[in-house]
């Protein structure tokens, strides 16, 4: 069996870059030419590139190249240096994962947070993995790491979706955001009020509630909510108006039709 050369190191012919074990995929010839360059270059250089962060910067090293060096070190026994590579994409992954957990507006900040963790814990369990099928991520990082964001935040939404209650948030400058005094009832202030307002979101049905808060809290269009939700415009703009008027009923103390329930 063929010993693979040291990582990091100082050597003057250029090393092999390991095969994918699977056959069935491969690297780009930018993230192999990334992987040999590293290979050939002193520890010293190999640590400072690794750690460059701007994606426009000389000798800015992939996210696939970086999980091909996570796993030959786990190979080869160098736990510490897998776990200071490990950092150094988790630094990287942080602001994105975060930032498409929040369009989950269903979650809590608590289950965002817990699904974050989930995440990238699943993450590195799949990096540090023996199975073929687990290289993909030496292929198309950014497609697997999507893939665990939607199939974790699926989970913890569907434990969240019959439990909501829109939380208050905080504006730019850190002031409460009182989403309720704007729905149905822009007038009324009252905390009382408030909560008759949440108490009257209750009132509407799953997938009437999730239009509504896309469109008013989030500020989402009307297509963007189509596109997210795999409905036509048409549906949302049904479900809109089916919120809108169930609201308008609450606020009148009018009975509900029959009609209006869908």
């Amino acid at each position: 069996m063929q010993q693979r050369p040291p990582i990091g190191s100082d050597q003057t012919s250029a090393p092999m870059v390991q095969a994918l074990a699977s056959g069935k995929w491969y690297r780009e010839p930018k993230v192999i030419q990334q992987v040999e360059s590293l290979l050939c270059c002193g520890r010293g250089e190999f640590w400072r590139r690794v750690q460059i962060a701007e994606y426009t910067q000389e000798g800015f090293v992939s996210e696939e190249a970086l999980v091909y060096f996570i796993r030959e070190y786990h190979r080869s026994g160098a736990g510490s240096e897998a776990g200071d590579l490990m950092e150094i994409l988790e630094e990287r992954c942080r602001k994105s994962v975060a930032r498409k957990l929040r369009r989950w507006s269903y979650l809590s900040e608590t289950q965002r947070d817990d699904c974050y963790h989930d995440i990238l814990s699943h993450m590195f369990t799949a990096l540090l993995s023996g199975e073929t099928g687990d290289e993909f991520w030496e292929v198309r990082f950014w497609y697997c790491l999507d893939c665990k964001i939607s199939n974790f935040a699926q989970k913890y939404h569907h434990v969240a979706q019959n439990e909501f209650v829109p939380d208050s948030g905080e504006s730019e400058d850190g002031r409460p955001l009182d989403y309720m005094g704007n729905i149905a009832a822009p007038t009324r202030t009252t905390s009382e009020e408030r909560a008759l307002i949440a108490e009257a979101l209750r009132l509407l049905s799953v997938d009437q509630r999730k239009v509504f808060v896309l469109f008013h809290y989030e500020q989402w269009t009307q297509d963007e909510i189509a596109k997210y939700l795999n409905v036509t415009d048409r549906t949302v703009r049904n479900r809109l108006e089916s919120a809108e008027k169930r609201l308008k009923s609450w606020r009148a103390d009018e009975p509900l039709r029959e009609g209006d329930r869908g």
